[in-house]
C-alpha cells in the first residue's frame, strides 16, 4: 500500500536521506546540492511545481514531482529510497504524477523526463521515447537521457 502527500518542509530531511541513499547507484555525487536548491525553490513558493512524498507503512519511501511550463511538463526528482525498488512503488509514483498532470494541468500535451541510462528502460515501459542523449552530464559522470511522452 502506498499513499501520496504533497511535499511540506517537514519532509525535507527524509527526502534528502532518500537522495543520499541513491548517490553512486542512480545519482552522481554532487546531485545532493542540486536537490537542496530544488527544495529551496519549492519551499519559497514555486507555483509551477508539484512535488510529493510517497509513504508506505508510515514511512517516507520516495519522492517526486512535476514542473509545468505552458503545454509541457517535466518529471523531476522521482526517486525511491534504496531497498524499495522492484516493489511497484516506482510505477505508482510515476502514475500518480502523470494523473496529477492530467487532472490539474489538462493543457499539458507532452511530458518529459531527464534521466540516466539505468532508468531509461523503466520509462520506456510507460511510452516515453528517447529524444536526446548527452554524455557525462550528471555530475560529469552519468549520461543524460531525455525522454518524452505525449499525453
Amino acid at each position: 500500500m502506498i499513499e501520496f502527500r504533497e511535499y511540506e518542509p517537514g519532509y525535507r530531511e527524509e527526502c534528502r536521506a532518500i537522495i543520499a541513499s541513491q548517490v553512486g547507484s542512480y545519482l552522481a555525487p554532487g546531485e545532493e546540492k542540486d536537490f537542496d536548491t530544488f527544495l529551496d525553490e519549492i519551499e519559497t513558493g514555486a507555483d509551477d511545481t508539484y512535488f510529493c512524498v510517497a509513504i508506505s507503512e508510515g514511512r517516507v519511501i520516495g519522492c517526486g514531482g512535476v514542473q509545468i511550463s505552458g503545454e509541457e511538463a517535466d518529471l523531476s526528482w522521482g526517486i525511491l529510497r534504496a531497498g524499495e525498488l522492484s516493489k511497484g512503488f516506482g510505477r505508482a509514483l510515476l502514475e500518480h504524477r502523470l494523473e496529477w498532470v492530467r487532472t490539474n494541468r489538462p493543457i499539458v500535451n507532452v511530458i518529459s523526463c531527464h534521466t540516466a541510462p539505468k532508468t531509461e528502460g523503466f520509462f520506456a515501459k510507460f511510452g516515453f521515447v528517447v529524444v536526446r542523449r548527452q554524455p557525462n552530464y550528471w555530475g560529469g559522470v552519468l549520461e543524460l537521457v531525455v525522454m518524452e511522452r505525449k499525453i
